[in-house]
C-alpha cells in the first residue's frame, strides 16, 4: 500500500514535469526526437525508484506515465508537421514572389519561369 501511495504522488510529479518539458518544446520548437529523450528520462528517473524493490509497482508506473506522455508527444508531433509545412510554404512562396518598391508582393510564382523555359 505504500508503494502504491508513493507510485501516485510520484505519478503526479511525473506528470508536472512532463507538461512543463512539453509546454518548453512548444516554446523553443524542439525537435520532436529530443522531446521524446527527455520525456523518457523523466520517466525512467521516477520509474526508477521502484525498480529494486516494488519492480510491479515500477511497470506499471511506466505503462501509466507513457500513456500520458505518447499523448502529449502525438499532440506536440501534429503541432510540430503543421509548424514545418508551414515554414515550408512560406519559404516556398517567398522564394517565388516579386516585392515592390513598398516591399508588397506583386505576384505569386513571378521567379518561375512559364511555359517550361
Amino acid at each position: 500500500a505504500a508503494y502504491n501511495m508513493a507510485s501516485d504522488q510520484l505519478e503526479m510529479l511525473t506528470r508536472e514535469k512532463i507538461s512543463e518539458i512539453v509546454l518548453g518544446a512548444y516554446q523553443s520548437k524542439m525537435p520532436a526526437d529530443n522531446l521524446a529523450d527527455k520525456i523518457d528520462e523523466v520517466i525512467a528517473g521516477y520509474a526508477g525508484t521502484f525498480d529494486k524493490d516494488a519492480p510491479t509497482v515500477a511497470v506499471q508506473f511506466r505503462a501509466k506515465m507513457g500513456i500520458y506522455a505518447n499523448n502529449e508527444f502525438e499532440a506536440y508531433s501534429k503541432w510540430k508537421i503543421g509548424q514545418n509545412k508551414s515554414n515550408a510554404a512560406a519559404s516556398f512562396y517567398a522564394g517565388h514572389t516579386a516585392l515592390d518598391a513598398s516591399g508588397h508582393p506583386q505576384g505569386v510564382f513571378n521567379n518561375t519561369p512559364a511555359g517550361g523555359e
